[in-house]
């Protein structure tokens, strides 16, 4: 999912990160992969997804490490949450 976030191709990144986080919603990349889900679907102007998912990201890991916290709280600002 990076390299294609880094390419901007923001749409298979998209697909890339909900991918990670639905084969494994329980490992210690979750928290990273729905972050990364909310940024991919927010460069493709799908504001309202990418608010679903920093919700879900807050709901499901409260302690998610502080940088993906301080990322996130960012992002929701950034996509209008």
């Amino acid at each position: 999912g990076e390299t294609y976030y880094v390419r901007a191709d923001y749409q298979q990144a998209a697909v890339t990160f909900a991918e990670g986080y639905k084969k494994y919603p329980n490992s210690g990349k979750a928290p990273d992969n729905l972050l990364k889900l909310a940024m991919s679907l927010g460069e493709l102007g799908k504001n309202q997804e990418a608010c679903v998912a920093l919700g879900q990201l807050r709901k499901e890991f409260p302690n998610a490490p502080a940088n993906i916290q301080d990322r996130a709280v960012r992002e929701r600002e950034r996509f209008g949450c």
